[in-house]
């Protein structure tokens, strides 16, 4: 299978980013991000196929991957990014913006996991507000389910993020059924 110079171009940036240090890591992220926002939407579906066949262990690759598939989203990433998000602790993955990709997908296929990852240990709460907004972005009845039991938190933070994403929720399906 030829290799177009999308492909071509993303293997030497994330290369960059593989074997970058300190101030050079920043400098290939952002350089990275230039890319991916100039590219076309098409592009996600290459950051899909190389975000499943990467290891768990490569972190910076799965990172850079995943802020990739922020700006180009693709659905076919989603089992991934639920399998990622359920090993984020204990392989040191940013759980943050593997919860944002899976709310940007908004696949309410991915609520179940969701549910799952609001049990994981969250001293300030800032992982289960990013769980509320993915939730809030999906829409179903099953993710206010999960919202009202956020709202049972006794960390301000969360109840304040779930109440946000369940007023939008109710809000949006109140506006569809005018």
């Amino acid at each position: 299978m030829a290799i177009n110079s999308t492909d071509a171009n993303i293997e030497r940036l994330l290369r960059n980013i593989d074997h970058a240090r300190g101030k050079d890591y920043i400098l290939a992220l952002g350089e990275w991000t230039d890319y991916i926002s100039s590219s076309d939407p098409s592009t996600g579906d290459v950051l899909a196929d190389m975000l499943l066949s990467t290891p768990v262990s490569n972190r910076k690759r799965i990172e850079a991957l995943v802020l990739g598939l922020l700006e180009r989203p693709c659905h076919r990433a989603r089992k991934k990014l639920e399998e990622l998000l359920l090993l984020s602790g204990a392989q040191g993955l940013k759980h943050e913006d593997i919860l944002e990709a899976l709310g940007v997908l908004g696949n309410p296929a991915s609520i179940p996991v969701l549910a799952q990852a609001c049990g994981f240990d969250d001293e300030y709460g800032h992982f289960r507000t990013k769980i509320a907004w993915a939730l809030g972005r999906m829409g179903t009845p099953l993710a206010e389910a999960v919202l009202e039991q956020l709202m049972k938190s006794a960390l301000p933070n969360v109840v304040w993020a779930a109440r946000e994403a369940l007023g939008n929720i109710r809000q949006t399906s109140g506006a569809s059924d005018d």
